[in-house]
């Protein structure tokens, strides 16, 4: 044991800038994959990989620090390892971050005055380290050790600038058009409406790429400029600046029209939502910039410079240990550059730019890495994550009566049955059931529920304010009798809808096909094409429903709740009460009511997006992003909402308010 400790000891120094280069590495090809969703395990992994990244840099510096003091032959660091001084600023290098990943969550990005005190700390630090061994070593493996500082103090300042970029207050403050009540003013400037939409085409002109078009078919190039015309607006709607002007949002020379696909208006936000992401939590608006590009061309100089003159320097008196770790560095550096401006050219940002400069060429290649399958984004791949939380509150219901719900056999084997009878044993006490469901959820590729979220979304913002009441005649839901459900906020709401249509498409479940006389597989009750229809269409109000149930769990801040979530799950047992005895929908029309009841969760998840924040739909960005930002997005793109021009509110039972949709869709 003792033999081991020595050991690490005599070792510690190299294996700690191994370790470090490693997470570095690890950080680089992982960091921006939580964009499209990752599982719990890669998030804890990334995590820890980007608080250990600093942790081990500070402490491989204070290590050196310590030790450069000590006369040679009294020090291990000094007589078996005197390359060491050379690594302090590849630790600087490292401090500086990737380009993929400079945030893990926003609030890192609110602390980036935090880390302009670590940067100037630990450059004094690494140059009192790398000072002190100036005059034992020949002039070449000091300008090198030099000219690495450079690409380190150039990667810290960019990380520093982007953490800066991202936060909530410079969002807040970085709006491109101040929207008053007739004007528009750009830089302080008044100009007319009619100004910006001439500037707004001349801008368009430039690009040479045209808009989608009214026939509602475009091709995938067509889709992301679309969506780089209209950044700037997204810009504004994630700083949380309400539009208050009476035009409609536009995208470049064309209007954002109500009657395009869904799949194309889905397509067209995942690229906005993923460009947003790359701002917020990595480089990439800080490398757009002018001088973001010249700094990085110079930090590239720099440590190709300082690499050609290490391979100059006498290393006879170096361990060959030591050499070769020094080589990793400067040869996993430089292959980490290499790969960021591959990045940096798979950006759609550069294919903009240089379609813009008329460098064709170029930006073919851009275009090309970034439609490539392989390590790009095609158009069949989700620029953002699309996927969609599930959770069933009935499966962790134990004290409920399971007759009377009729759960379907196949729910005792689920993970959450699982995972309830376990805390269930262990003594696990009700009000901790709940925390358990945010670890323990189900998700699901949501591309088609988007499109009809999306689609339910267009329908809404074109007819407007002047809605007449929906007609919702397999409902059978009797006002007059349940006037308590007013009394309920929207949490009360969501868990009483939810048991409800839980009841409901449990009851009407397809029953099983038999075959008959003339050995054909029939169902009892309708043809095999209605079931099929109506199959489709109960997944989808399924989905919604656990959809709205997993934002309650999991994320109660996202929705507009007068009281805790917790409350509203307390108060389940009256919604058994009031679902199972009171409310009874038509099952002689299965398909249409399923459709009502779709209806009405489509209704809720508007209303929802329309209250949210703009700061927690950045916040959730980082895990990969929810669908109820998709919808969020559409409505402040349609001005609609509380970031819109026309607001949607619960208070009043004016006609067409949405208040009377909700109750007289929710009973």
């Amino acid at each position: 044991m003792e033999n081991l400790i020595k050991i690490y000891y005599d070792w510690e120094i190299q294996l700690e800038v191994l370790l470090s280069s490693g997470i570095q590495i690890f950080l680089f090809f992982t960091g921006g994959l939580r964009r499209h969703g990752i599982n719990m395990f890669l998030r804890f992994l990334i995590w820890i990989a980007y608080l250990g990244a600093d942790m081990v840099a500070l402490y491989a510096l204070g290590y050196l620090s310590r030790h450069v003091n000590v006369p040679a032959a009294c020090d291990t660091l000094r007589g078996k390892h005197p390359l060491a001084f050379f690594w302090a600023p590849f630790f600087i290098v490292h401090l500086g971050g990737q380009d993929t990943i400079t945030a893990f969550a926003m609030e890192d990005n609110n602390l980036w005055l935090r880390h302009l005190l670590n940067l100037i700390v630990q450059v004094v630090l690494a140059s009192y380290v790398f000072g002190k061994s100036m005059g034992r070593h020949e002039i070449k493996l000091l300008v090198s050790g030099i000219l690495v500082f450079i690409p380190g103090i150039i990667k810290y300042v960019e990380r520093i600038r982007s953490l800066n970029c991202g936060c909530l207050k410079s969002l807040e403050s970085s709006m491109v058009y101040q929207f008053e009540s007739n004007n528009i003013s750009i830089k302080g400037r008044k100009v007319s409406p009619q100004v910006l939409t001439l500037i707004e085409d001349w801008m368009v002109s430039l690009g040479g790429v045209e808009m989608i078009p009214q026939n509602n078919v475009a091709s995938y190039s067509d889709i992301v400029f679309t969506s780089l015309n209209s950044m700037k607006r997204v810009l504004n709607i994630f700083g949380g600046h309400t539009r208050r002007l009476g035009d409609p949002v536009r995208f470049g020379r064309r209007h954002f029209s109500l009657s395009w696909q869904p799949k194309i208006i889905r397509k067209v936000l995942e690229i906005q939502l993923g460009l947003m992401y790359a701002d917020l939590y990595t480089k990439a608006y800080v490398l757009r910039m002018r001088s973001g590009v010249i700094l990085r061309c110079f930090s590239h100089i720099s440590m190709l410079v300082a690499f050609m003159l290490f391979l100059a320097v006498n290393k006879q008196s170096y361990s060959t240990v030591d050499i070769v770790i020094t080589y990793s560095l400067f040869i996993g550096g430089l292959c980490l550059e290499v790969c960021a401006v591959f990045i940096s050219m798979m950006s759609p940002w550069t294919w903009k730019w240089l379609k813009h400069r008329g460098w064709h060429r170029l930006a073919h290649f851009s275009w090309l890495l970034f439609s490539n399958g392989l390590i790009g984004c095609p158009e069949e791949k989700s620029f953002c994550s699309t996927t969609m939380g599930q959770f069933k509150l009935v499966s962790w219901l134990w004290d409920v009566d399971r007759t009377l719900l009729e759960l379907n056999t196949n729910e005792k084997g689920s993970v959450m049955n699982v995972a309830t009878k376990l805390v269930r044993l262990i003594g696990v006490k009700e009000e901790k059931l709940f925390w358990l469901g945010k670890l323990v959820y189900m998700k699901y590729n949501a591309d088609k529920i988007l499109e009809r979220l999306i689609e339910g979304v267009c329908r809404f913002a074109a007819a407007g304010t002047q809605q007449d009441a929906p007609k919702l005649p397999n409902l059978n839901v009797n006002n007059e009798e349940h006037k308590e459900i007013d009394t309920f906020d929207f949490g009360y709401l969501i868990v009483f809808m939810h048991i409800r249509t839980e009841t409901y498409l449990d009851k009407t479940a397809k029953p099983e096909p038999h075959l008959d006389s003339e050995g054909v597989t029939r169902c009892p009750d309708a043809p095999v094409e209605e079931w099929a229809d109506k199959d489709a269409a109960v997944d989808v109000c399924r989905k919604l429903s656990h959809y709205m149930m997993h934002l309650l769990v999991n994320h109660p801040s996202l929705l507009p709740l007068s009281g805790s979530a917790a409350d509203a799950l307390r108060r389940r047992n009256i919604f058994f009460t009031v679902a199972s005895e009171n409310y009874r929908f038509n099952r002689s029309a299965a398909k249409e009511t399923v459709e009502e009841i779709t209806e009405v969760w489509i209704r809720l998840i508007i209303y929802a997006a329309a209250k949210s924040r703009p700061e927690m739909h950045a916040v959730l960005l980082a895990r990969g992003g929810e669908p109820l930002t998709f919808v969020w997005l559409l409505l402040s793109l349609h001005g609609m909402g509380d970031l819109g021009r026309t607001r949607i509110e619960l208070a009043g039972r004016r006609p067409g308010s949405l208040l009377r949709y909700v109750f007289e869709f929710a009973g």
